[in-house]
């Protein structure tokens, strides 16, 4: 296993170990933590029994929370697999928030130092919404791939640059249909397209002059 490998492996596996940490208090309740949890999981269980989303149960939030708590809420009525669901996702928007730090230049250190306040700072809303499993933190994951996206698209060659925003636009979408206010999400994909193309220039620059 090559030394990236093993880098890669060891920051995963501290995101899913500070995820947990963070949110231990949630891996060891099964009931809800909010209001906000219980609506949502009653939403859930009506689903299960025939309720059809926006015409026997309507709700103003868009519809994909409602649809993963249909799919991980059993019959017992326990919130534990969506909690679960919530640090796994807390997890991996930390390291996708390294990928976005690394590719805007930061050191390795300044990068993992994100990655790392990115999952304690789901934890640092107020009790009790900093342990539930709320709107907000399922948006992030999609929200900050959309900007890993663009990021990548701004370094891609033309064909390829395409279908990049096209996975940042659907990114977008997601994560918009999670909590109405990441459509914001888009304005910093844009912004993200010029920097990264700066910064592929530059590197390119100094490559030609050292050469």
């Amino acid at each position: 296993m090559n030394t990236d490998s093993v880098r890669g492996a060891r920051l995963i596996g501290a995101a899913f170990g500070l995820s947990a940490l963070a949110h231990a208090p949630a891996l060891v309740r099964t009931d809800p933590i909010n209001v906000d949890e219980a609506y949502i999981a009653i939403m859930g269980r009506m689903q299960h029994a025939g309720g059809e989303l926006f015409r026997t149960l309507v709700d103003r939030k868009p519809p994909i929370m409602l649809w993963a708590y249909r799919m991980l809420v059993p019959a017992s009525w326990s919130l534990w697999p969506v909690h679960a669901a919530m640090v796994v996702l807390v997890a991996v928007h930390g390291v996708v928030i390294v990928a976005i730090a690394r590719r805007l230049g930061a050191q390795h250190s300044t990068a993992l130092l994100a990655g790392a306040l990115a999952i304690l700072g789901t934890a640092m809303f107020g009790p009790p919404d900093a342990q539930a499993s709320n709107f907000e933190l399922w948006g992030m994951l999609p929200a900050s791939l959309a900007v890993l996206c663009a990021l990548r698209a701004g370094e891609a060659r033309a064909h390829r640059f395409v279908g990049w925003m096209l996975a940042a636009g659907s990114c977008v979408g997601i994560s918009t249909n999670t909590k109405q206010p990441y459509v914001f999400t888009l304005a910093v994909v844009v912004a993200a397209l010029p920097r990264t193309r700066r910064l592929v220039g530059c590197a390119d620059r100094k490559s030609t002059r050292l050469n």
